[in-house]
């Protein structure tokens, strides 16, 4: 039996301040169906508890539209997603990092696009949404006790990303692949079944693991367009601790290696994308970059080969982070 239409799935560990308000960014929504799983990754929980303590998250826990899962030490992104998908037995599933939000209408949204498109194709077994990078500054609030309130978050500005045509309506395995029609987890839901037919997150890499599922989905389903700016990708700048950066602005983390490392598991490993359902064998320029990219461990030579389109997508990258430090 489905309990719940939706199922959210909360990653966190010792982020309460960002916690509250991921869950708040859950009970504003339109649409009421919906469960909340909360994957706490070998944080602190009575951190978890002072979040609890918010009257109207104190109701939804009561009525046990909230589920918290406490690991006794961290697994992983990976792994503790698929934990709380594992748990869920709800028709679609979604997940929102404990730094990100929604607007009021994205779960209502959503749940009607993707069933709307499935009365006329049966292989689109998910959606995706617009989404803006929002840029934050966080400061310590040391006038408080309330460890929810441990921090200040001021807005700063945001930005439209990932300009994917959506002319088709549809997700490009292929130009997701080669990080042209990229998206967030934020601005993704599907069926759960279908999720967990592809294995959900890769629990073995420490980054990078939603694009390996994405890949595995995409090549074997359809995922339609809702063409609305209804998600909220957040990035924190300036000086702060560690429990409040981002792991996309992590510079010690080697993101060509994971990259080149999910793009290899792909091709060599599964093969999922010799049976895709929109691949064109005349796409084959960039495709033999990512192919080729594996065998070279210089980062130089791995510039230097791929191809002009993706030399400008990356030299754009560095200068938003620059932009970023400024």
């Amino acid at each position: 039996m489905i309990a719940n239409k939706v199922s959210v799935i909360i990653r966190t560990k010792d982020r309460n301040y960002l916690l509250k308000r991921a869950i708040d960014s859950v009970i504003q929504q339109t649409f009421n169906d919906y469960e909340i799983i909360i994957i706490n990754d070998g944080g602190d929980t009575n951190k978890i508890n002072d979040v609890f303590k918010n009257k109207e998250i104190a109701l939804l826990k009561d009525s046990s539209k909230i589920k918290l899962i406490s690991n006794l030490e961290s697994v992983g992104r990976g792994k503790a997603f698929n934990i709380g998908m594992n748990e869920c037995s709800s028709k679609y599933i979604c997940c929102l990092d404990d730094d990100d939000s929604w607007s009021p209408t994205f779960l209502e949204s959503m749940v009607k696009k993707l069933t709307d498109a499935q009365k006329d194709d049966e292989q689109i077994k998910g959606v995706v949404c617009r989404c803006d990078e929002v840029y934050e500054k966080v400061k310590y609030n040391k006038n408080t006790k309330d460890s929810t309130d441990e921090f200040d978050i001021s807005y700063l500005y945001n930005e439209f990303i990932f300009d994917f045509n959506s002319y088709s309506g549809l997700i490009n395995p292929y130009m997701y692949h080669i990080r042209k029609h990229d998206f967030y987890p934020v601005q993704f839901l599907c069926e759960t079944q279908a999720i967990k037919d592809v294995g959900g997150f890769n629990p073995n890499i420490p980054v990078l693991e939603d694009r390996s599922c994405f890949q595995k989905f995409l090549s074997k389903y359809k995922v339609c367009v809702l063409d609305k700016h209804l998600s909220s990708h957040h990035l924190r700048t300036g000086n702060y601790n560690i429990e409040s950066s981002n792991t996309i602005g992590n510079n010690n983390i080697d993101w060509e290696y994971y990259f080149s490392l999910v793009d290899s598991e792909m091709f060599y490993s599964k093969c999922y994308y010799s049976n895709s359902i929109y691949l064109k064998s005349s796409q084959t320029k960039e495709m033999t970059w990512f192919l080729n990219q594996r065998y070279s461990k210089s980062k130089f030579m791995r510039f230097i080969r791929m191809p002009i389109s993706i030399k400008i997508d990356k030299v754009k990258i560095k200068l938003m982070r620059l932009k970023r430090k400024i």
